[in-house]
């Protein structure tokens, strides 16, 4: 990565070290530090690109145990919420879904959302998606731009998901993403042959 893009990576970071959702924060910090994430990627992430990480489910491990000790450690009484919507979303995973969008967001030019939702799953990458072997899947994740919480968003996730059906693009929390699940989704290695 060019240091300009790690800059202004860490410069996001830093500006919004204190209100940041901290799952979002270790997820940023992980790709940066990790894999070949850059600044435009991040950015595709921000509009609700589908990312895959060839990491053997590493960090869909990491990132859902993290995710569920900050609630318990936070009193938030979440856990229920998260666990009714372990499999609501269109998308494939060979491991149980997760809603892990909680807390609040920016875009690049410091827009915010507190109603963002963020999808995590596993996937193998096999043509077919029948993950024969689960060691072999890989983490996927997508921020969408409505978490279901509320009538009001769960309606505003239905309009988003008709949108994909009919223009193939997600929505994100801050645009659109013409990588979707099927049609070119981003993929992400790791910078170490092992973690």
């Amino acid at each position: 990565m060019d240091k300009e893009s790690f800059d202004r990576i860490i410069k996001y970071l830093t500006k919004h070290k204190s209100t940041l959702d901290e799952t979002f924060k270790l997820i940023i910090i992980d790709l940066l530090t990790e894999t070949n994430f850059d600044y435009y990627i991040f950015k595709k992430i921000l509009n609700g690109a589908f990312i895959i990480i060839k990491d053997n489910s590493f960090f869909y491990k990491k990132w859902v145990s993290f995710h569920k000790k900050e609630l318990k450690d936070n009193n938030k009484n979440l856990e229920p919420i998260i666990y009714d919507y372990f499999n609501s979303s269109s998308h494939y995973s060979c491991s149980n879904q997760y809603r892990l969008g909680n807390g609040i967001i920016y875009d690049t030019n410091n827009n915010i959302t507190n109603t963002f939702d963020l999808l995590i799953g596993t996937t193998c990458l096999h043509k077919n998606n029948i993950c024969k072997n689960k060691k072999k899947c890989h983490t996927w994740f997508q921020l969408e731009r409505s978490r279901l919480s509320t009538l009001y968003n769960t309606i505003t996730h239905v309009f988003d998901y008709v949108n994909y059906i009919i223009y193939n693009k997600n929505i994100g929390p801050f645009g659109e993403s013409e990588h979707t699940e099927f049609n070119n989704p981003i993929i992400l290695n790791l910078k170490r042959a092992s973690l």
